[in-house]
């Protein structure tokens, strides 16, 4: 059985194919449309449908299926509407977190800003912003739906206070370290009554601007250690009310093991806490657990629901890694385009990875690009830079000449899964998707200073041979030559940009900007040198 699954709302576009429960082949808007976020009309060419179906037609879909947040403008003339199933967006985000836990039986989140719009009987409208769920066998229950502006719009509203754009709020939890508790009590003040179930904020779009500018006008200080604290703040209390609610979902189920999805579910520094924190002692969360998922979700969904098939033993998501290969010919014709500013080797794999290693340890930057992309927020060793995490200087060089970004944003470390203990601690060991924050060992903070955030912890990624066989090859390579086990891993693409998709983003991106070597699949790629104009 063939899904055609589309995901997002009005922004973070994605389509996918899931065929007989397992999915095939899925990509977001914004790794075609070249547009971050799936934002503007270019996104509505809807590239990523055309992506999925590549020489299939449509009528070789058995089944078509959506969230009915999805805008379906950008259907127009390219599917009959009449053949989309539309399943609730909370339940799509449910749905893509607990079809890939490998769990039978879990209590289920949903959290974000603003979900379904439901018309009241007073013609009024409430939003859906969280949703409580009990999942068991291959069915999924709702419990408890909750509505109004939630505790995410309110860390939303902080994102937009500290001038960051729509769907930043990343950058304010790379921020919150650098602030103390000026603001906790004032933001705790804005909370309704969460233990008695309520997650709503009394701040709305209206007062917003007032209580914000009602801060920075009574406080004398630098902006950023203004927004330091904001940051702070809204990371802080984020956390309690999250810690409250899930206390109140484990009353209502009586599980111990969580699926959590929506947009708030990227809060890596809240995830790494929950089970100190809550009665779950495990935790599962999909890797684009945002709006863009919400196309995996209603695919699986509908397979396991409205064809009824049975959930198999062992559906445990490993690799995340669901983008096209692109063939030889493809890459060979985009490098001979590019033949005048490019000096390329083609190698073996296991020269690739000596090489590749080598030039790490010279804290040489590398742009690392092989088979399929990874889907969500964060590239997970397919479209990676990769750099030197014992380079003290590394994290300063990659955010200002690599990523164009602010100097507080902190670097990943992607660690081999079985010496994670060697260098972290108060983490998930088996964390392939970078969805749990953990901290660095006291003794390894120096050893390690580039991707050691200000307060000692660390958004890890650990990767085994299962989940990434060139990643990890790459990987003992690296520690054999270093003795570390450890990379600096980021995202391959600059500020503002999508993370690339073709060999040609990878091979535009590494032109402008200071990546010193790219690989692309067994190709090893420097920039020629350039011509000296001995002309005055």
């Amino acid at each position: 059985m063939k899904i055609l699954g589309l995901g997002g709302s009005t922004h973070d576009i994605g389509c996918c194919l899931v065929e007989d429960g397992k999915i095939k082949i899925a990509i977001e808007e914004e790794r075609l449309s070249r547009v971050k976020n799936g934002w503007g009309m270019r996104s509505l060419n809807f590239e990523s449908l055309a992506y999925c179906l590549g020489n299939m037609r449509i009528d070789a879909i058995d089944m078509v299926v959506t969230n009915d947040c999805f805008n379906q403008a950008i259907l127009k003339n390219r599917l009959d509407l009449t053949r989309a199933i539309k399943i609730n967006h909370h339940l799509s985000h449910a749905a893509s977190a607990y079809y890939t836990s490998g769990l039978r039986e879990a209590a289920v989140l949903v959290l974000d800003g603003e979900g379904t719009s439901y018309v009241n009987y007073d013609g009024s409208r409430s939003l859906e912003s969280a949703s409580f769920g009990y999942a068991n066998g291959n069915k999924i229950e709702n419990i408890k739906r909750f509505y109004g502006n939630s505790i995410s719009s309110l860390y939303t509203y902080a994102t937009h206070a500290c001038g960051f754009g729509n769907l930043q709020e990343g950058k304010l939890m790379g921020l919150a370290p650098y602030g103390k508790a000026t603001y906790v009590n004032q933001f705790r003040n804005l909370i309704e009554d969460h233990i008695g179930g309520r997650i709503e904020t009394k701040l709305n779009r209206e007062v917003f601007v007032d209580f914000f500018r009602n801060l920075y006008s009574k406080d004398p200080r630098a902006d950023f250690d203004i927004k330091a604290d904001i940051a702070y703040a809204a990371q802080t209390v984020f956390e309690e009310v999250l810690f409250d609610f899930m206390w109140k979902l484990y009353r209502e189920t009586k599980c111990e093991t969580l699926c959590y999805s929506g947009g708030a579910a990227l809060n890596s520094v809240l995830n790494g806490k929950i089970k100190q924190n809550t009665p779950f002692k495990h935790v599962a969360i999909f890797p684009a657990s945002g709006d863009s998922g919400t196309g995996i979700g209603a695919a699986l969904y509908a397979y396991h629901n409205i064809a009824n098939q049975s959930l198999p033993v062992g559906c445990k998501l490993k690799h995340c890694y669901f983008g096209r290969t692109y063939s030889q010919e493809n890459i060979d014709e985009v490098l001979s385009r590019y033949a005048d500013k490019l000096d390329c080797q083609k190698l073996s794999y296991s020269d690739i990875y000596e090489l590749t290693s080598a030039a790490l340890c010279e804290s040489l930057i590398v742009g690392w690009y092989q088979d399929g992309s990874e889907i969500g927020p964060r590239a997970l060793g397919n479209r990676s830079i990769l750099a030197n995490p014992l380079n003290k200087n590394m994290k300063d060089i990659s955010n200002s000449k690599v990523k164009f970004r602010e100097h507080f944003r902190p670097f990943a470390p992607i660690v081999l899964k079985d010496r994670v203990d060697d260098y972290f601690k108060e983490c998930e060991k088996d964390n392939p998707f970078m969805l749990f924050v953990g901290n660095v060992k006291e003794s390894k903070k120096k050893l390690i200073p580039a991707v050691t955030h200000i307060d000692g912890s660390a958004r890890l990624q650990t990767i085994g041979e299962e989940n990434n066989v060139k990643m990890f090859n790459l990987m003992q390579a690296y520690e054999r030559k270093s003795g570390v086990p450890v990379l600096l891993n980021t995202s391959f693409n600059t500020k503002g940009e999508p993370i690339v998709e073709t060999p040609e983003d990878a091979i535009k991106t590494f032109l402008n900007c200071e990546i010193d070597v790219l690989i692309i699949q067994n190709y090893y790629i420097s920039k020629k040198a350039k011509d000296i104009n001995t002309n005055d």
